[in-house]
């Protein structure tokens, strides 16, 4: 079974999360230890792609557009970040980019969820 993705809402949701999650990539790469809290706000930053995705969708599909939202913020972040420390030549640790492009499709389907049961709820009352 094909999913329809809504292009619009998966634009917005990378767009509002890349707008939070870029920031951060950029503090952490320039600060030498970067302190614990960058990471939640990066979590955070891929929830709110996920679920803004997941409300503005108009085919059914929260979960896919709430995992494809995360997924392309990290992707395009990601990306950049490697381009520029190969640029740089510092060591890639490509074991490491995948542990996050992981952790980053879990923090997608709770986005997506929670952006489901609001859309429920919304369409309910």
């Amino acid at each position: 079974m094909a999913v329809s993705i809504d292009r619009r809402a998966l634009a917005t949701g990378a767009s509002v999360g890349a707008l939070i999650v870029l920031p951060v990539a950029i503090a952490t790469s320039v600060v030498d230890d970067p302190p614990g809290w960058l990471a939640v706000v990066t979590l955070l930053g891929l929830t709110l792609a996920a679920v803004t995705a997941a409300v503005r969708q108009s085919t059914g599909a929260p979960l896919a557009h709430g995992m494809l939202a995360a997924l392309t913020v990290f992707v395009v972040v990601q990306g950049i970040g490697i381009l520029l420390r190969a640029a740089r030549g510092d060591e890639l640790s490509w074991g490491r980019y995948f542990g996050t492009a992981v952790v980053t499709l879990l923090v997608g389907c709770i986005g997506g969820v929670a952006g489901g049961i609001v859309t429920t709820r919304r369409r309910a009352s």
